[in-house]
């Protein structure tokens, strides 16, 4: 072999070595921080000020842990929580770095908790991660979204005829103006029982009145922002027959709306969201928006704990339980403005 040969093979092991061991490093770094936040949840958890006051603990699990709404029901659960002696913590409060929904819940599980409250969705990650939840122990209840293949023990969230129905009155408010063509986008991971049943409830009131509405329903990929941005957009560009668009969730409303703003069309259709924040509020106010359909937040955050607490100190807990839903419109805007 020449001693070019033997440089070359030289160089090429001491490559292998150098990824090797910069491969070992990035393992044990993230080891090292999944062990961290692991302790930093469990030493909160079992701090003096919390243990003298409480219980037990339940870890509320959600994608955005600044996101208004979700907000809202935690401050609700944390109240309700105690009151029965449970302390309710946010899980990803007070952690540093970029983490989604599934290290959250990988972190909640790993935690021991008393209960699990999650935002979940229909994706096999979650309903595997709810099961290995059961499998240690750890009772789960679903929010908002459900994941219903998986050993969850209650959801709580819309009953999606009635949300249906809801968005049907709105059509059937602002589509007297309007022509008849309304479409209706939806996430692609939504289950098909609930898709027919907010198909259904639009038809029951939209079709109420003398018109009849024609409905197309939409399927948008809700993998990441990104992914629905990017389906919410090619819609609404190759778009020319919708007089109505109806967004089905916080993220496709907000996509829905910068798309009608940026192709133009916020003021040729009508549009009915799904979500209570500032800007959505604003824009019912000022006529960018039509009327959003939204959850009762506090609500959602009460009968999560009311759930968790019922099933750990009775065993049983009634498999489904629904939150209020209200329409916002240009007709009860006001109250929202003012409100806290």
């Amino acid at each position: 072999m020449s001693k070019e040969s033997k440089g070359k093979n030289n160089k090429n092991r001491l490559s292998k070595v150098a990824y090797l061991i910069l491969g070992l490093i990035l393992l044990i770094a993230g080891v090292g921080m999944t062990v961290y936040r692991i302790y930093f949840l469990r030493t909160r958890m079992n701090s003096t000020d919390v243990s003298k006051d409480y219980n037990s603990t339940y870890v509320f699990v959600v994608s955005d842990i600044d996101d208004e709404f979700m907000r809202e029901a935690y401050y609700a659960a944390k109240e309700a929580g105690k009151e029965k002696g449970v302390y309710v913590e946010l899980m990803g409060n007070g952690l540093r770095g970029s983490y989604n929904k599934i290290d959250y819940l990988t972190m909640a599980i790993a935690s021991k908790p008393d209960g699990i409250i999650v935002e979940a969705d229909e994706s096999p990650e979650i309903k595997n991660l709810i099961n290995d939840a059961k499998s240690a122990g750890i009772p789960v209840v679903t929010m908002l979204v459900d994941s219903s293949d998986s050993e969850r023990k209650a959801f709580i969230g819309p009953n999606y005829y009635d949300l249906g129905k809801m968005y049907g009155t709105g059509v059937y408010n602002v589509g007297s103006s309007v022509g008849i063509n309304v479409t209706v986008l939806i996430p692609e991971n939504m289950s098909e029982a609930n898709r027919n049943n907010i198909y259904q409830g639009i038809l029951a009131e939209a079709n109420a009145g003398p018109k009849t509405y024609s409905i197309d329903m939409k399927l948008v990929n809700c993998k990441s922002m990104l992914t629905t941005e990017e389906d919410v957009r090619n819609i609404i560009y190759n778009d020319k027959e919708t007089n109505i668009f109806i967004a089905t969730n916080p993220d496709i409303t907000t996509c829905t709306y910068q798309a009608l703003i940026d192709y133009n069309k916020i003021s040729s259709v009508k549009y009915i969201g799904y979500y209570k924040n500032a800007s959505v509020i604003k824009g019912i106010s000022t006529g960018a928006v039509d009327a959003t359909v939204i959850l009762d937040s506090e609500d959602m955050g009460n009968q999560c704990v009311q759930a968790l607490y019922e099933y750990i100190n009775n065993n049983y807990v009634s498999s489904y339980i629904p939150t209020g839903i209200s329409l916002i419109d240009k007709s009860n805007v006001e109250n929202y403005l003012t409100d806290k």
